[in-house]
């Protein structure tokens, strides 16, 4: 019994990784995106990708509608809840 355990210990501390992965990279690894292409990729980005397109435009202001009315219904769904709730006792 205690030979499964130490058994299991061990393909369990075999399978773990030695460093978390939380999203950063590694900063010890050379990036595989060269300066050139990081440079190249922000001066693209600098123009407004909607500037000249209609279609965008109404895709924007659509999406931004939307957020909006979703806005409006939470509000509203907050003010409803605030207003069935009984009142909170004072407290001396």
């Amino acid at each position: 019994m205690i030979l499964r355990a130490a058994f299991w210990i061990t393909v369990v501390a075999v399978f773990i990784p030695r460093e978390p992965d939380i999203g950063y990279g590694r900063p010890d690894v050379p990036s595989v995106v060269p300066p050139k292409a990081v440079e190249m990729v922000a001066q693209v980005l600098k123009v407004p990708p909607c500037a000249e397109h209609a279609q965008c435009i109404a895709g924007l202001s659509l999406a931004s509608d939307f957020r909006q009315a979703v806005r409006d219904r939470l509000e509203r769904a907050k003010a409803e809840l605030k207003a069935s709730s009984p009142p909170k006792p004072l407290a001396w």
